[in-house]
């Protein structure tokens, strides 16, 4: 994350993208990013310590462990990791 820039990049530099808080929410008929993260669990507790909420509590799929949230402003993300 960069936040003097609002945006973001992977290790690789092949993911890149900003956020621009002017434009309204996404919707669920929009797209849904997924962001992998190192604990699915601990990453929903502190997404609901900071004013988000969980919409689907973590599940398997395949070798994976997923689960989606809404952030404070009512986008509709996805975090992933490798179980």
């Amino acid at each position: 994350m960069h936040p003097e820039r609002n945006g973001f990049e992977d290790a690789t530099g092949h993911v890149i993208g900003h956020f621009i808080p002017e434009l309204s929410v996404a919707g669920d008929g929009g797209m849904r990013p997924y962001i992998y993260v190192d604990g699915v669990a601990d990453t929903l507790e502190g997404i609901v310590t900071h004013g988000g909420e969980v919409a689907t509590p973590p599940y398997l799929e395949g070798d994976l462990t997923v689960a989606t949230f809404r952030d404070p402003a009512g986008n509709h993300l996805g975090v992933w990791q490798r179980t």
